[in-house]
């Protein structure tokens, strides 16, 4: 459990510990005799989207979903400003990585557009689920994707899981989205 390790570091039980969540790390920076290291990390949190899935088989409906989404404001608030926003399917660190792809701007009022253009009706539902001990802040995430897509017209919703249901959900082809990541 990660609080559970932090509390340990704090009261100097442990004396090394990895993956403190991002809202414990300002906490284990004000103690002098700890010394926090952040350091890169090829893991990278995504929304993994059925495109094969109407409406979401319209391009249009896809885009209009990356302009929706405020990545920027999620790493700056949620994860504490530590993360960082992808600019590729892989790490900068991953062989691979490929620098210079388009990349889509926060933009709601493009995201709209896109969704009317491609006939998506308003209201439509559309389900993210998530493992909250899969990942740091993966439900907050999920949570204010949700609320971003609402603001858009969308009627989305989180689904929390247990990590067990939640890989037989995606394996069994149940839901629209999931957050999931690799590294």
């Amino acid at each position: 459990d990660p609080n559970t390790r932090v509390a340990a570091l704090l009261s100097g039980e442990a004396q090394i510990v990895d993956r403190i969540p991002y809202d414990l790390i300002r906490v284990a920076e004000a103690d002098p005799e700890i010394d926090v290291q952040v350091v890169p990390s090829t893991e990278m949190l995504f929304l993994r989207l059925r495109p094969t899935v109407a409406p979401w088989t319209d391009k249009r409906a896809r885009q209009a979903l990356a302009y929706a989404i405020d990545r920027q404001g999620i790493v700056d608030t949620i994860l504490s400003g530590v993360a960082k926003v992808a600019s590729a399917p892989v790490s900068s660190s991953v062989f691979g990585y490929a620098s210079g792809l388009p990349q889509y701007e926060y933009n709601p009022e493009k995201a709209r557009a896109l969704l009317q253009e491609a006939g998506v009706p308003e209201g439509t539902p559309f389900e993210i689920l998530v493992s909250p001990a899969a990942y740091a802040k993966v439900k907050e995430v999920a949570e204010a994707i949700a609320a971003q897509l609402q603001e858009v017209g969308l009627d989305a919703r989180v689904r929390a899981m247990e990590q067990g249901a939640w890989i037989q959900a995606f394996l069994g082809g149940e839901g629209q989205a999931w957050i999931a990541g690799w590294g």
